[in-house]
């Protein structure tokens, strides 16, 4: 992370978990980073389908 210029970058952090929760992970995320749009990231519980992907990034804009 650190090495990675993230600016003109637009970053969405996610995960997948069987039980742990995202917690402050986004936030710790971009402080580690250097630039970028830091959107609100979202921890998918179990193996996401298709949709839930795609509702998810309809609700951030894409």
């Amino acid at each position: 992370m650190r090495r990675v210029d993230f600016e003109d970058r637009t970053v969405i952090p996610f995960a997948i978990s069987q039980g742990s929760p995202y917690g402050l992970s986004g936030r710790h995320l971009k402080k580690a980073a250097r630039g970028g749009r830091w959107r609100r990231g979202v921890c998918f519980m179990g193996v996401p389908s298709d949709s839930e992907v795609r509702r998810f990034l309809a609700s951030q804009g894409f």
